[in-house]
Parts: C-alpha cells; sequence; structure tokens
C-alpha cells in the first residue's frame, strides 16, 4: 500500500498510546498523523501489509485487519459449482458464518463455543450430497443438529421444523427441582407449560430453578376504547 500523506499531530502527547497493542490482525506501531483532521496509527497486519487505521477504529474493535480477512472470506465463500443462488447453497453458507466468521451476530452460540463444520463439508458439494435439497412445504425446515454438543458432520444433522428444534435444544436441558431431575421439556409438559417460555425465563430473564417457571404466561389487558 502507499504511504498516504498526513500532517503532523499538533499535541502528541495527549494522545491515547497505543503503541505494540493487538487489534484483531493489527499491531499499532506509531502515529502517522493527522488526516481529514483524524489521528491515524500505522499497523502492522499479519499477513505482512501495512495499514492506516484511526484511533477510533481500532479502540471500538470495527478495524481487525488491513482488509486480507474481508478477502479471505470472499475466497472461501467463492462458489465454484453454479449453485450460489440456490436456498441450500445459502444455509450452507450460513451454517458455516455461524461457525467460523466472529462477526457473525450469532458466532458465540456456535463457533465460540467450539461448534465446527466438519472437514468434509467445508465443500457444499459434499453437504449437498449427504443432505440432498432442503424437503419443500408449507413448514419450513433448517439444519438441525441431533447432539448439540457436536459440530455440523455427516449423522449429526437432519433437516428439521423450528418446533422439533426447540423441542431438541429443551430435551438437553436438565433440571432438578424438589428433589426430582427431569429435562426442561419433560417439565413443561407435566406442568403444562410451553417448553420455549420456559427456557427464554431461565436464558434471558435469569429465573432461578424453581416451580415459579411453570407459572402461565400473564395475559396482558388491552384497553378497549368507547
Amino acid at each position: 500500500m502507499e504511504n498516504p500523506t498526513f500532517e503532523p499531530v499538533k499535541y502528541p502527547k495527549q494522545l491515547l498510546d497505543l503503541t505494540g497493542q493487538t487489534f484483531g490482525r493489527l499491531t499499532a506501531l506509531n502515529v502517522a498523523g493527522l488526516r481529514y483532521k483524524k489521528v491515524h496509527w500505522r499497523c502492522a497486519c499479519s499477513c505482512g501489509a501495512t495499514a492506516f487505521v484511526i484511533t477510533s477504529q481500532l479502540t471500538m474493535g470495527r478495524a481487525k485487519s488491513c482488509g486480507c480477512r474481508k478477502k479471505e472470506s470472499h475466497q472461501v465463500f467463492k462458489p465454484r459449482h453454479g449453485s450460489s443462488k440456490t436456498k441450500l447453497y445459502k444455509v450452507w453458507k450460513n451454517m458455516r458464518m455461524r461457525c467460523e466468521n466472529p462477526n457473525h451476530k450469532y458466532f458465540n452460540r456456535y463457533g465460540g463455543r467450539g461448534i465446527k463444520v466438519c472437514g468434509r463439508w467445508q465443500d457444499f458439494v459434499n453437504f449437498m450430497a449427504d443432505m440432498g435439497e432442503r424437503p419443500e412445504g408449507s413448514v419450513r425446515l433448517t439444519v438441525e443438529r441431533k447432539d448439540n454438543d457436536k459440530g455440523y458432520e455427516p449423522g449429526n444433522c437432519r433437516w428439521a421444523t423450528y418446533n422439533e428444534q426447540a423441542r431438541n435444544r429443551c430435551s438437553t436441558v436438565l433440571l432438578e427441582i424438589d428433589g426430582r431431575t427431569q429435562s426442561l421439556m419433560q417439565w413443561a409438559e407435566e406442568k403444562g407449560v410451553d417448553a420455549e417460555l420456559v427456557r427464554n425465563r431461565i436464558d434471558t430473564l435469569g429465573w432461578p430453578i424453581t416451580n415459579n417457571l411453570f407459572k402461565p404466561a400473564r395475559r396482558i389487558k388491552r384497553k378497549t376504547t368507547a
């Protein structure tokens, strides 16, 4: 990359010192100067390139490479089979992004906790051969892992509805209440309460593991106008 032109910083001692700090693949080397009235740092990228990055882009985690990560991502998911516009290809791509892209909104639920796509399924053609086309119908099907602690691989995946996946997730959560241990799904069925409501109370609302988890949802009364 050709070095851009920078203006000198008037008060360098007042700058936040990022020298030697690493941000993703970038390591801040020194202040390059002012450009467009913003302080830029000269950074070394782990790929060997040099990048000039605004201070806030580094400290707020918006810049993590010289641009090589994005190029690699495009290269990884560059289709070579003529199926890039199919629904199955989108399923495969989203599956890999959840497991391999730290910037994906659900990465912490998948790649962040060690869920991986097996080597065979790194190739879309193999995934298509093993899973087949997604069955069409009135209910949308997605790829479900039979064992939620294992990755995406042949033998551990099937096409399932959202309700089936919810049942699977709830069936793997064990709760001990009043000396009895059952899966969340079994408790919900016994108490006559929706299992996803109970799971949300635990995961999102932080309710303690007691019988209060199985209270019926409160109905909101709507005001009627005269």
